[in-house]
C-alpha cells in the first residue's frame, strides 16, 4: 500500500540528511529521494536500529517501504531516516502548473468504495515472483574533440539465469561491445564478444533467440549446420516432437579441401567461394579434418585458427606432410545478399504400439532478390542477369567506378591512362597520387596466378595498392564476377518401422529445389529427388556376440542438391571418384555385417556398389578391433575398390591397408608398451587402354615404437619409413623415401617440477628421376617442443623454460592504417610534405588518449614463403632476501624483500636454408636482413628492493631488445637498451621524497622510409616529491630535465627538455575521484630533426613550450551507476590547441 507518512520534518548535518516522520500503517511506502546511495541509509526508532526485514529501499525509484507486523506495529511509529547526502537533490516531480483536485463522483457507489492499491516494484521485482540471477553491465558515452567528429560508444553485458515461472527457465547472455575484433582462435573454446543468446526452457520444450546454431542431422538427405542470428525451437506434444527455427544466415558455408606441404605446418589459407582473399572466417564455424578425421582446435590439440584472415595453423601435435589430406568447412562473412533460413521438422516415435516411427523435415535458405540489398549490382547488371538464366559463370563487369576526385579520400584513387607494352597500347588504371585524373575507385578480383594483368604491391602510399604487370603477368584484374541471388529448399520424409524384436525396415524420400539466379525465369526448374532404404538386424545374441546386419540402398538425382556433407567426409577417395562435381544421378547400394564381444573386440564386413552417369565402382571392406585379455590389441582395416569411368577414360584398382597392434607388459612398478603402426596402398590407375596414369600410387609405411611409463616418468620413442612408388614410363617406379624418429618425455615428479619434452625429425628424398618433379629434391623438418617449470625452495625461486621449432609459411606484410574513430583509435595522421595523400610513413602513435583516429593493420601478401620460426623463453623470478634467510637458517634484516625478475626471450622465423643454425639460434642467421622475416631478442632484469614498512623502496631495471622486421615496402630493424634507477623514500607521514634516473639508446632503420630513421642517445633525470593530505586528497610534483641526440647522416641534431608536471588525486562526497595532471615543458632542439626522429625526441609533444592537461572523473551516483570524464588537452609547436572529451555512463545490474 502506497502511504504518505505525516508530518516529516528533516534535519542537516555536513554529510548526512535525517528525515524523521510518523508512520500510518504497518504498510507504509513514501519517496525519500533520488541519487541516493543505498548502502548509506539507516533506519532507526528511539536510537536503536530496526531490523532490516521490516523496511526496504529501491534506489531506482527513490521509494522507501516498511513491512512492520502489526502486533509490534505501534512501538515503531516515530522512525528517524539517515543517509549521505546526494550529490544532486531531484524533486520527485516537476510541474508547470498545478493540478487541481476534483473528487470522485463514483465514490459511494455499490462495489466501488473500496480503495484502489498500487504497489511498487523494485529492480529485483521486475518478473513477479522469479526466482532470476541477474548480472550485467550497461555503458554509453561519447568522444568529441576539436578536430575529430562526434564518436558514439556503447557496450552491454547481461547474464540472466533462473526461473521466470514455476514451468519456464531462461538462460540469457547478451554482450554488445561495439568493437570488431574476432574471437581468439587458439583455444578449443571461444568467447564471442558480440553474441546475443537467450533460451527458454519449459517442459514441453525449448526457444533459443539471438545468435544460435542450427543442426539438423538426423535425416539422411536434409542436414544443415550453420550459425545464424534468429530463432530456433523444439517441443514435445502427445503427437510427437516438433521443431523449426526462422533466421538470418551470419555467412556463406563452404567446403575446401587441399593437400598439406612437406614439412609445413602453416599457415594455410582459406578462399571464398569465388577464391576471395583474405576472408573472415565466422568464429567456431569450423570444422577441420585430417586424413578423414575430425580434429579439435586450441594450441594444446591439432590446430588454431586466426578467423581475421582465414588462416589455419597446425600444432606440433599433428605433422604435416605433402600427403597429408585436409578438408575444412567453414562459414565466412560475405558482402552478397542477405539470406535468409526457415527450418521446420517434425516426428512421431510411438505409432504402432512403438514399433512405427514417421518424420519430415523442411528447409529453405534464400537470398534476398531486393535490388536495395546488394549495392554491387547496378539496373543494368540485373537486366544481364535476368537474361543469363542458371548459366552464369565467368560473368564479370567493370571494378572501376568514377566517383570524382577527393583530397579526403580514405580510399586509393586510380586514373586510367594509356601505356605501351610489346608495341601494343593498353588502357590501364594507375594510382596517381594527389592527381586529379585519379577519379576512378576499382575493385580487383583474385582470378589466379597468369589470369591477371595486375599485382598487389607495397609502397609508401597508406592502402592496398595494385600496379599493373603486363597481360598474364598478375593475378587481379579490375573486375567483379556478377553474384545473382539463390534460392534452395527441400522437403524430406522418413519412416521407420520394427519388424520384429531385431528386424527393423527404414527409408526416407527428399526433393530438392535449387535456384541459381532468383533475378531469372528462364532456365530450368533444378527439382529432383532422393530415395534412402534400409533393412537391418540388430541384437542378435550369441556365444561369439552380438550380431547385426543389414542392407542400404541410396538413390540421388541428377539435378538433386544437397545444404551440407551428407555422405562421409572423404567418399569420392572412398569409390575413387576423380570427377570435381557430382551432377550425375547416382545409385549406391550397400550390405554389411558385424559382430561384437563384450570385451570390446569387434569384427565389421560390408561391401557395396555405386553407380554414377558412366561410372561404376565397387568395394569391400573389413574392420576388425580386437581387445581381449593375453593377446596384443589390434585395430586394423582393409578396403578394396575396383572403379570404372567412361568420361574420364580410365579404370582403377585400389588396395588399401592400415592398423595399429600393441601390448603392455608390467615389469616391477613400470609399463613397457610396445606398438606398430603401419599403413599400405596400392593404386592402380589407368586409361581404359591400359596406360598407366599419374594418379597412380603405391606405398608403404611402417611405425615401430616403444613407451616406458614409471611413476612420474614417461618416456616415448618411435620410428617412420614410408617408400613410394609413382608411374614412370608405364609403369611404377621408386619415387621418394620419407624417415622420420619421434621421441617424447614427460616428468612430473612433483607439483614443484614439471617438464614436457617432445621432438619429431623427418626427412624425404626423391628419387633422381622424379627430382624435376618435386618442389624440393631434398626436405627435412623438425618439429621440437620443450616445457619445463620449477618451483624450488618452497617458492622462493620459480621459472619458465621454454623451447618450440617448426616449418611454417609466412607471408610479408604490408603496413596500412584505417580510420575507426577515437574509441579504438591509436594512431594520427600528420601531413608531413603538405600534399594531402595519406602516406604510411605519416602516422604517428597518438601522445594523449582519444586523440588517435587510426588503427594499423598489417595485410599478408598473396606470396608464402617457407620458413622456420624458432621461440626460446627464459624466465625467472628469485627472492633473494627470503632465499637467503632460509638458506642460513635466520632473518636477513633490511634484504628480506631483495627481488630479482629476469626475462629472456629470442624469436625468430628465418629463411635459412641450413636448419640447424635456426634451431641452435646461431647468431649469423639471428636479425639477418637476407634471410630473417622477422625476429625479436628481449633481454630484461630488475632487481627490487623495499623496507619492512615500505618506507623506502628502490629498484634498479635494464632493458635490452633488438628487431627486425621485413614488409612488404622493406626491412625496418630497430635497437633499444635502457637503464633506469628509481628510489622512494619516506620523509615524514605527508611526505614523501621520489627520484628516477634513466639512461637510454634506440636505434631504427628502414629500407624504405627514410624519415623513420634515426640514432638516439641521452638521458633524462626526473626528481620530486608527493604529499599525502588525508585519504581525499594527494598531490605529486615532478620535475625533468633529459637531453637526446640524434645523429644522422644529415646532421646531428640535439634537443633538452625541462619540464614541471603535478599530478592530483582528489576524492569529492564520497562520491567523485578526480585524476588531475599538468604539466608544463619546455623543448629546444639544435640542428635537423624531422619526422620520427622529431617525435622521438620531443616524446610526440613538439619544440617549444607547450603544455600538457587531463582532468579523469569518475562519478559514482548511486551503488549501480557511474559517470566517467576524461578530458585531455595539449599545445602544439604550431600555437595550435588539441582537446579530447570522453562522457560515458555505465549502470550495473
Amino acid at each position: 500500500m502506497l502511504t504518505q507518512a505525516a508530518a516529516p520534518s528533516y534535519s542537516q548535518s555536513a554529510d548526512l540528511d535525517t528525515l524523521e516522520v510518523t508512520l500510518a500503517d504497518s504498510d507504509t511506502t513514501f519517496f525519500l529521494g533520488f541519487l541516493i546511495d543505498w548502502e548509506t541509509v539507516e533506519v532507526m526508532s528511539d536510537d536503536l536500529e530496526i531490523n532490516s526485514d521490516w523496511w526496504t529501499f529501491d534506489p531506482h525509484s527513490g521509494m522507501i517501504s516498511f513491512h512492520i507486523p502489526e502486533e509490534i506495529f505501534l512501538e515503531y511509529t516515530e522512525v528517524a531516516i539517515t543517509y549521505e547526502k546526494p550529490l544532486f537533490d531531484i524533486t520527485q516531480s516537476f510541474r508547470l502548473r498545478e493540478f487541481q483536485v476534483i473528487d470522485d463522483t463514483l465514490q459511494g457507489m455499490t462495489g466501488i468504495d473500496e480503495p484502489v492499491r498500487r504497489q511498487i516494484l523494485t529492480g529485483d521485482d521486475l518478473f513477479g515472483e522469479a526466482d532470476l540471477s541477474q548480472s550485467g553491465s550497461l555503458t554509453r558515452g561519447f568522444t568529441v574533440g576539436n578536430r575529430q567528429d562526434l564518436a558514439l560508444d556503447s557496450g552491454l553485458r547481461l547474464d540472466l539465469s533462473g526461473n521466470i515461472t514455476d514451468e519456464i527457465t531462461i538462460l540469457a547472455s547478451l554482450t554488445d561491445r561495439s568493437t570488431p575484433i574476432q574471437p581468439d582462435g587458439t583455444t578449443q573454446t571461444i568467447r564471442e564478444f558480440d553474441r546475443v543468446y537467450i533460451q527458454l526452457q519449459a517442459p514441453v520444450g525449448e526457444l533459443e533467440l539471438g545468435d544460435v546454431d542450427i543442426r539438423y542431422d538426423q535425416s539422411r538427405f536434409a542436414r544443415i549446420n550453420r550459425r545464424v542470428q534468429g530463432a530456433v525451437g523444439s517441443g514435445t506434444t502427445p503427437v510427437g516432437d516438433f521443431g523449426g527455427g526462422a533466421s538470418v544466415a551470419r555467412g556463406q558455408f563452404r567446403t575446401q579441401r587441399f593437400n598439406g606441404l612437406e614439412g609445413v605446418q602453416g599457415p594455410y589459407r582459406l578462399s571464398g567461394a569465388e577464391n576471395e582473399a583474405f576472408i573472415i572466417v565466422i568464429a567456431g564455424s569450423e570444422t577441420v579434418y585430417i586424413d578423414g578425421n575430425e580434429v579439435n582446435r586450441g594450441a594444446e590439440n591439432e590446430y588454431i585458427i586466426d578467423y581475421s584472415l582465414g588462416e589455419i595453423t597446425f600444432t606440433n601435435n599433428l605433422v604435416v606432410t605433402d600427403e597429408t589430406r585436409i578438408v575444412v568447412e567453414f562459414q565466412y562473412i560475405t558482402q552478397n545478399f542477405t539470406r535468409t533460413l526457415f527450418t521446420a521438422r517434425g516426428s512421431e516415435d510411438n505409432l504402432a504400439g512403438g514399433r512405427l516411427s514417421v518424420g519430415a523435415t523442411y528447409i529453405r535458405e534464400a537470398d534476398n532478390k531486393n535490388p536495395a540489398t546488394q549495392l554491387n549490382l547496378s539496373d543494368e547488371d540485373i537486366d544481364r542477369l535476368r537474361n543469363l538464366g542458371d548459366d552464369q559463370d565467368e560473368l564479370f563487369v567493370s571494378g572501376a567506378d568514377s566517383v570524382g576526385f577527393r583530397e579526403d579520400a580514405q580510399y586509393l584513387q586510380y586514373a586510367r591512362v594509356d601505356t605501351v607494352y610489346n608495341g601494343e597500347v593498353y588502357e590501364i588504371f594507375r594510382h596517381l597520387p594527389g592527381d586529379p585524373r585519379g577519379v576512378y575507385r576499382v575493385r580487383f578480383s583474385n582470378l589466379g596466378e597468369g589470369n591477371g594483368s595486375y599485382r598487389r604491391v607495397g609502397g609508401a602510399v597508406n592502402g592496398i595498392l595494385y600496379e599493373w604487370a603486363g597481360p598474364g603477368q598478375g593475378r587481379y584484374e579490375p573486375v567483379i564476377r556478377l553474384q545473382a541471388p539463390k534460392s534452395h529448399q527441400m522437403v524430406s520424409l522418413n519412416s521407420s518401422f520394427q519388424l520384429s524384436e531385431h528386424i527393423q525396415l527404414s527409408g526416407e524420400w527428399a526433393i530438392s529445389e535449387f535456384d541459381p539466379n532468383r533475378f531469372s525465369e528462364t532456365g530450368s526448374g533444378n527439382v529432383d529427388h532422393a530415395v534412402n532404404g534400409e533393412l537391418s538386424i540388430a541384437g542378435i545374441e550369441s556365444r561369439m556376440g552380438t550380431f547385426d546386419a543389414g542392407i542400404e540402398q541410396n538413390y540421388i538425382g541428377e539435378q538433386f542438391e544437397f545444404f551440407d556433407r551428407p555422405r562421409v567426409i572423404e567418399f569420392d577417395r572412398r569409390w575413387n571418384i576423380q570427377r570435381e562435381e557430382d551432377g550425375d544421378q547416382e545409385r549406391e547400394t550397400t550390405i554389411y555385417a558385424g559382430l561384437t564381444r563384450d570385451t570390446g573386440s569387434r569384427l565389421r564386413l560390408n561391401a557395396g556398389e555405386l553407380q554414377r552417369n558412366r561410372f561404376e565402382g565397387r568395394r569391400a571392406e573389413g574392420e576388425l578391433q580386437l581387445q581381449e585379455s593375453g593377446v596384443p590389441q589390434i585395430f586394423t582395416t582393409a578396403s578394396y575398390v575396383n572403379s570404372r569411368d567412361e568420361i574420364l577414360n580410365r579404370r582403377g584398382d585400389w588396395l588399401r591397408n592400415r592398423g595399429t597392434i600393441r601390448q603392455d607388459f608390467s615389469v616391477n612398478q613400470s609399463t613397457v608398451t610396445p606398438f606398430f603402426h603401419w599403413e599400405a596402398e596400392n593404386r592402380d590407375q589407368r586409361t581404359l587402354d591400359g596406360d598407366l596414369l599419374s594418379e597412380s600410387l603405391q606405398f608403404y609405411d611402417l611405425n615401430p615404437g616403444l613407451q616406458l611409463q614409471l611413476s612420474s616418468l614417461m618416456l616415448e620413442g618411435g620410428l617412420g619409413y614410408r617408400r613410394n612408388r609413382r608411374p614412370l614410363d608405364n609403369q611404377l617406379a621408386d619415387e621418394s623415401v620419407s624417415r622420420s624418429q619421434r621421441f617424447r618425455m614427460e616428468y612430473r615428479p612433483s607439483d614443484s617440477f614439471r617438464t614436457e619434452n617432445s621432438v619429431q625429425f623427418r626427412q624425404k628424398t626423391f628419387e633422381n628421376e622424379f627430382q624435376q618433379e618435386s618442389a624440393a629434391p631434398r626436405s627435412r623438418g623438425v618439429l621440437m617442443r620443450s616445457a619445463t617449470n620449477y618451483s624450488l625452495l618452497n617458492n622462493l625461486a620459480d621459472g619458465e623454460l621454454f623451447y618450440e621449432a617448426n616449418t611454417e609459411r609466412r607471408a610479408l606484410l604490408q603496413e596500412t592504417y584505417i580510420e575507426v574513430g577515437p574509441e579504438l583509435g591509436q594512431y594520427v595522421w600528420i601531413d608531413l610534405n603538405e600534399d594531402g595523400v595519406r602516406q604510411v610513413d605519416e602516422f604517428f602513435p597518438e601522445v594523449t588518449p582519444n586523440e588517435g583516429t587510426y588503427i594499423r593493420q598489417f595485410v599478408p601478401s598473396d606470396e608464402l614463403l617457407p620458413v622456420i620460426d624458432v621461440t626460446l623463453r627464459a624466465r625467472n623470478e628469485f627472492r633473494i632476501g627470503e632465499m637467503i634467510a632460509h638458506l642460513r637458517g635466520r632473518d636477513t634484516g633490511a634484504l628480506e624483500h631483495l627481488v630479482l625478475r629476469s626475462l629472456f626471450e629470442i624469436r625468430e622465423t628465418s629463411r635459412e636454408e641450413e636448419l640447424r643454425k635456426v634451431y641452435f639460434l646461431n647468431r649469423s642467421v639471428l636479425l639477418d636482413e637476407e634471410t630473417s622475416i622477422n625476429g625479436q631478442q628481449f633481454f630484461r632484469q630488475r632487481l627490487s628492493w623495499r623496507s619492512e614498512e615500505r618506507t623506502a623502496e628502490a629498484s634498479m631495471s635494464y632493458n635490452q631488445s633488438n628487431s627486425l622486421f621485413q614488409r612488404a615496402a622493406g626491412v625496418q630493424t630497430a635497437k633499444n637498451r635502457e637503464m633506469l634507477f628509481e628510489g622512494e623514500l619516506q620523509v615524514s607521514r605527508p611526505l614523501r621524497l621520489l627520484s628516477q634516473f634513466r639512461m637510454l639508446e634506440s636505434e631504427n632503420q628502414n629500407s624504405r622510409f627514410s624519415s623513420r630513421n634515426f640514432n638516439i642517445s641521452g638521458f633524462e633525470a626526473e626528481p620530486g616529491f608527493s604529499l599525502f593530505i588525508n585519504r581525499s586528497a594527494q598531490t605529486e610534483f615532478r620535475t625533468l630535465y633529459g637531453f637526446k641526440r640524434n645523429r644522422a647522416p644529415g646532421g646531428d641534431a640535439s634537443a633538452r627538455t625541462i619540464s614541471v608536471e603535478n599530478r592530483t588525486q582528489l576524492f569529492l562526497f564520497n562520491r567523485i575521484q578526480n585524476r588531475l595532471r599538468l604539466q608544463l615543458r619546455r623543448t629546444i632542439i639544435d640542428g635537423p630533426a624531422a619526422g620520427q626522429a622529431e617525435f622521438e625526441l620531443t616524446d610526440g609533444i613538439g619544440t617549444g613550450t607547450n603544455i600538457v592537461w587531463s582532468l579523469n572523473s569518475d562519478y559514482r551516483a548511486t551503488s549501480l551507476v557511474r559517470l566517467s570524464l576524461q578530458y585531455n588537452g595539449r599545445t602544439t609547436a604550431q600555437n595550435q590547441i588539441i582537446q579530447t572529451l570522453r562522457l560515458v555512463v555505465s549502470a550495473v545490474f
